[in-house]
């Protein structure tokens, strides 16, 4: 039986396109590991300043209640900036964007009538050789 809940990936998405804080990120997109295209679009979005909600962590932490319920669930929300592109067009950082993103998600509730609220466990900085990138790790909760 297919579920009904919105997905908490699109749903984080659109968090951030509604918000203007995160107005300078062009490309604000939703991880998708098995679709090439999703692939290209990641790819094409770290020539400047973007954002890419990764795949959803969901672990059954009390497998003997019925459902399975999800209780411990994470997800990343992960800035990409290629500097030298990203600051020949705008003043706007990575990092700053990371901490905007913090702040725009903390304690949102997703939708789907579960009560779940986006709860910010921090900003950490990625290494990744080609673009500078920052992770930012929320407990849904």
């Amino acid at each position: 039986m297919p579920n009904s809940s919105p997905d908490p990936q699109e749903q984080i998405v659109e968090m951030l396109k509604d918000n203007d804080s995160v107005a300078a990120v062009d490309n604000i997109i939703a991880e998708d590991r098995q679709d090439l295209v999703n692939k290209i679009t990641s790819d094409l979005a770290k020539l400047g300043l973007s954002i890419v909600v990764q795949t959803l962590d969901e672990k059954v932490t009390h497998p003997n209640k019925p459902g399975p319920v999800y209780d411990d669930c994470t997800v990343s929300v992960v800035v990409y900036e290629n500097v030298l592109i990203n600051r020949s067009k705008t003043d706007t950082t990575c990092r700053q964007i990371a901490k905007a993103v913090s702040a725009a998600l903390h304690q949102q509730r997703l939708d789907g009538g579960t009560g779940k609220m986006l709860l910010s466990k921090g900003i950490f900085y990625q290494q990744d050789s080609k673009v500078l990138t920052y992770a930012v790790d929320f407990q849904i909760s």
